[in-house]
């Protein structure tokens, strides 16, 4: 299990617009026992934390078994054998991890957490381009 110490030497050189992502020890001690509950959680449900790219450094390096791109997240999701996926990103990648996995929970910490280029386009927009290019 992660120590305060080495989460803020993995946070401390971060360099973020938002205040919320200034790190000092103290910070990180504070994090400390939410982490520990994760980890503990994470092993007695069996369950693994994919986190995207952009979400928060402090999950990023502290909780998440494995990070990524929605590709890479959606490969690691169904090769996995926990049967808890919990998916820190946005709201298409959990879908995403539903959908290749229908026999697991996908838990999505942030559902209202939608992405501008998926929520741009519409399954009618969608048919509406194979009408008019189907090729």
């Amino acid at each position: 299990m992660i120590t305060s110490q080495q989460l803020y030497n993995k946070l401390k050189d971060i360099q973020v617009g938002s205040p919320l992502c200034r790190f000092t020890e103290q910070s990180c001690e504070n994090l400390l026992p939410i982490i520990q509950r994760i980890e503990k959680l994470k092993k007695e449900k069996n369950a693994i934390v994919l986190a995207h790219n952009y979400v928060a450094p402090q999950i990023l390096y502290s909780v998440a078994d494995h990070t990524g791109d929605s590709y890479g997240l959606a490969k690691r999701a169904r090769e996995s054998s926990a049967e808890i996926i919990v998916f820190a990103s946005v709201r298409f990648m959990a879908e995403t991890a539903k959908i290749l996995n229908p026999n697991k929970v996908v838990l999505d910490p942030n559902p209202e957490g939608g992405c501008t280029l998926a929520d741009g386009i519409t399954a009618e927009d969608v048919k509406n381009l194979r009408r008019e290019f189907p090729n």
